[in-house]
């Protein structure tokens, strides 16, 4: 029961990871094609 949680926060976690890093590299490729 516990090591379920643990892998449903971790799951959480590294989703919001990705999705931060995607955001991340759309906003530097809209500064690059600013520039």
């Amino acid at each position: 029961m516990r090591s379920k949680v643990w892998e449903r926060l971790f799951d959480g976690y590294r989703q919001r990871i990705e999705l931060h890093q995607i955001d991340h590299k759309f906003c530097t490729n809209g500064r690059e094609l600013d520039s």
